[in-house]
């Protein structure tokens, strides 16, 4: 849930290394994982960035929601169970954690409240740079702790979506509301971002996916469906986990202002051709561009080219399902079509429309009304763009995917739990949804006489 679409390099060894410094390590040391103490937590392959499951191998011996991130071989065949002296330690405990949660995320609001953009100068920018660094890195030990341990251990207890109002910023849910009300320009005068990574442009830049936010197929519908009432305890895991995510995103918004004007001052001299290049550097690249103003010769110009082309073609395709040998397999759309796809009926009603897959933001700007939408993992600053779909079509089944917990809210035919279908479908393929039934029925590819 922290990395659910394609992130730049920059983004990758910055929140990659925040969240290796600031959780796993002390908790690899805490736990006693010698093993562990010198293997990378995280690996970015085809833009994507996955997790290392030896870590939750780990995990699971005491926090059975780690399983579920298992391969099947490596999972445990007995957990502690909830009654055990570990369980009953990690309880007493909970009430100092929440306590340090709360306060690490106070003081990170107001620091970030209080952050000021610096001069335009090579060690004004540079100092605040290391600033908001040092920054995301306390906020990592508190993202860690509540994704991987406390959400990850409480959501299992939930077969229904979660609210909508515990898994999105107030900013995000009154841009949905104002979107039902079909208060537009509301929406698009936004700083409102569709992922942390600094290189996606807030609305109020307009950028592409800005031209697509439309309004509810039939404003004020609001469904009657079940969302799950989660206990008080994980209500406020909940809210700290949104809390955090929402000073991620500020943290990389930040992040935004500060590196373009690093990359205005690069491009200046000749160093690089254009400033986002900047967000295609890896971290150490930026660091001896910036310390040594020269471009080292792993990030040529060729080079940040190809990773540009690549990150956005993985954007557009999707995360691989497996790899071997560094080769992802199941990647993208299309390569195995299916007329028929089930899944669990979410919200009771039918649609008929083109199929839309997204699987990162830089698909959103395809997102049309009437369109069915297929999703897996879901950012939730995607949904003033999800809430216009006749249809949802997710293939998770997650109490927390917020497109989930948006189609009982607003009673957008949905079903989830269509474990294949990013993989089954192409877009602009005319397809019919009958989420009573759990089903989609997608229409055969048309040859180009039938087309014309």
């Amino acid at each position: 849930g922290l990395f659910n679409q394609v992130e730049t390099p920059l983004w990758y060894t910055l929140a990659g290394r925040w969240l290796k410094a600031a959780f796993w390590e002390p908790l690899v040391e805490q736990a006693g994982w010698s093993r562990l103490a010198k293997v990378e937590p995280y690996r970015r392959q085809h833009s994507h960035i996955y997790t290392n499951c030896a870590f939750f191998r780990e995990l699971q011996q005491q926090h059975k929601g780690a399983a579920r991130f298992v391969p099947p071989a490596w999972q445990q065949l007995e957990i502690h169970d909830e009654a055990t002296p570990v369980r009953l330690r990690s309880r007493l405990a909970d009430t100092v954690t929440q306590w340090r949660h709360r306060w690490t995320l106070t003081q990170l609001s107001l620091d970030i409240r209080h952050w000021k953009e610096p001069d335009v100068t090579r060690e004004a920018l540079w100092r605040a740079f290391m600033r908001l660094d040092a920054m995301g890195e306390a906020l990592s030990r508190v993202d860690g702790e509540l994704a991987y341990l406390t959400l990850a251990d409480a959501l299992p207890r939930y077969e229904a979506p979660l609210p909508l109002a515990l898994l999105v910023t107030p900013a995000e849910l009154q841009a949905v509301e104002a979107l039902a009300r079909g208060d537009l320009e509301a929406v698009r005068e936004t700083s409102l971002r569709p992922g942390a990574d600094p290189v996606h442009a807030p609305l109020n830049e307009g950028p592409a996916q800005a031209a697509t936010l439309n309004g509810l197929q039939q404003p004020g519908i609001v469904s009657d469906g079940q969302l799950a009432q989660p206990s008080e305890q994980d209500a406020n895991a909940l809210r700290m986990a949104r809390t955090a995510r929402g000073l991620r995103f500020a943290i990389g918004n930040r992040l935004r202002r500060l590196l373009r004007s690093m990359g205005a001052i690069v491009v200046e001299q000749g160093t690089l051709q254009h400033p986002d290049d900047i967000y295609f550097l890896y971290f150490d690249e930026l660091w001896q561009l910036w310390m040594g103003q020269k471009l080292p010769a792993s990030a040529g110009r060729e080079v940040i080219g190809d990773r540009k082309l690549r990150y956005l073609d993985d954007g557009l395709q999707g995360a691989p399902d497996w790899k071997m040998d560094q080769v992802g397999y199941g990647f993208g759309g299309g390569q195995r079509l299916s007329p028929l796809l089930r899944g669990l009926p979410l919200v009771d009603g039918s649609a008929e429309g083109p199929i839309r897959r997204v699987c990162s933001a830089w698909c959103l700007n395809k997102v049309l009304p009437g369109d069915i939408v297929v999703v897996d993992q879901v950012e939730p600053a995607w949904l003033p763009w999800l809430v216009q779909a006749a249809g949802l079509v997710i293939a998770e089944q997650d109490p927390a995917n917020a497109a989930a917990s948006l189609a009982v809210t607003y009673g957008i035919p949905a079903i989830w739990s269509a474990s294949d279908v990013m993989h089954s479908v192409q877009d602009n393929l005319q397809a019919t949804l009958d989420a009573t039934q759990g089903q989609l029925d997608v229409a055969p590819v048309m040859d180009d006489d039938n087309a014309s």
